[in-house]
């Protein structure tokens, strides 16, 4: 009988036989057949040689069907040419063992069936969901905010009805170079962790395998490191041209900028988190660094402006709460941004809410700040040397944290 190396290409292009049935026999696994009747359904057959004997002292030949041919259908039980042909090595193993290979069929479509079911245990937003759940208990805000945010914006929003099992490199891969080319390649980097986590997780608890292996950093994040800062003239112009937004945009704003935290700490402030001295307690489950919370002293500039908003009648905790939907942090800072940027016009070279950061650090470095006092009022982390010092050098600096901060917040807003 004729054969040939069958292709998926040749196959997909083949013609049913106008009666009869037509078989194309594989060069690249010899006895493997591919079947083709009048209605176009097309099959996999092995024919191969048994340890019987026929009168004539030849061994006999029997043909097992192997499964229907997977072109563009969904049928789980259906195999590709690759399947068909690690199918047919199968069978053939099993039978120089001297076993039935068409119990090993059985098997095999058992162990498929048994792999199907595992895929699907769950799709993957109820994964993404289930690992959420432990992820959110943690204490950590990158663990119970940014990881989760990821997951479920990025991961499960993209492939909600998959299988968790059934969610290929390939899937991810896409996803990733989606996000990359928004362009946002640090972001692409962080997705890439996060789901490197997750199937982690996944591939543990419903025992499948592990898509995201091949899954790399996009980018060198060290080529995006920001320098910008805003000198005085820049900084008192944005603080007096904050006026044009709603009030309390304006006094979150004006906050950020005098404290100068970051803004998911400054925007979830709570009037209960500072004392009569104002000192700002930061919960730890409000910020980004490890460790404890962190004591903030408040500059007379920021207290004036908050300890207006607690007089204005709000019966929110929130200092910076629009009313809506009751006492929750505020939201929409960077349409607050944008309506900013648009007052201020050619102004101010742009600028992101994160400099204001970089802008206290960069002033209190000329005025002679100690580095010490500039990273607790930050609150950023340490090296390991100074780490190592931390554990014996208890005192806080609250008074030098003040007084740089009163001194910043003069050059902020006084011209």
């Amino acid at each position: 009988m004729a054969s040939e190396n069958l292709t998926d290409r040749r196959i997909r292009s083949l013609e049913p036989p106008e009666s009869g049935r037509l078989e194309l026999w594989d060069s690249s696994e010899p006895g493997l057949i591919l079947r083709v009747t009048p209605a176009g359904a097309k099959s996999w057959a092995l024919q191969f040689k048994t340890s019987d004997y026929d009168g004539a002292g030849r061994r006999k030949t029997r043909k097992l069907t192997l499964g229907p041919y997977r072109g563009d259908g969904k049928n789980s039980a259906a195999l590709s040419l690759a399947d068909a042909r690690k199918a047919a090595r199968v069978a053939k193993g099993a039978v120089a063992k001297g076993e039935d290979p068409a119990m090993v069929k059985i098997l095999a479509r058992g162990e498929r069936q048994e792999t199907g079911r595992r895929n699907n245990a769950a799709t993957l937003a109820e994964a993404v969901e289930r690992f959420v759940e432990l992820d959110e208990r943690s204490p950590s805000k990158w663990r119970s905010y940014e990881r989760p945010r990821i997951l479920r914006s990025e991961l499960a929003s993209a492939l909600p009805s998959k299988g968790v099992g059934e969610v290929t490199t390939q899937d991810l891969l896409r996803l990733q170079n989606g996000i990359r080319i928004r362009p946002a390649p640090i972001y692409a980097n962080r997705f890439a962790q996060v789901v490197r986590v997750f199937f982690e997780w996944a591939a543990a608890t419903y025992e499948i395998s592990d898509p995201s292996r091949p899954l790399r950093l996009v980018t060198n994040e060290a080529d995006y490191q920001r320098d910008r800062f805003l000198g005085q003239t820049e900084l008192h112009t944005v603080y007096w041209g904050a006026g044009c937004l709603p009030h309390y945009a304006r006094d979150f704003v004006r906050v950020l900028m005098l404290t100068p935290q970051r803004v998911s700490a400054v925007a979830g402030m709570k009037f209960s988190q500072i004392d009569q001295n104002g000192i700002w307690r930061v919960p730890r489950l409000q910020k980004k660094s490890k460790g404890g919370d962190q004591l903030l002293p408040l500059s007379g500039f920021a207290r004036y402006i908050i300890e207006a908003r607690r007089a204005s009648g709000s019966n929110f905790d929130h200092v910076f709460c629009s009313g809506r939907g009751g006492d929750v942090h505020l939201q929409g800072m960077s349409k607050f941004k944008a309506s900013l940027d648009k007052h201020l016009g050619d102004a101010v070279a742009p600028w992101r809410y994160h400099d204001f950061r970089r802008s206290f650090a960069t002033f209190a470095a000329t005025a002679g700040v100690d580095r010490e006092t500039v990273r607790r009022a930050l609150d950023h982390g340490m090296n390991a040397r100074d780490a190592l010092l931390s554990i014996y050098d208890r005192y806080d600096r609250l008074d030098e944290q003040r007084a740089a901060l009163d001194q910043y917040a003069r050059f902020v807003v006084l011209s």
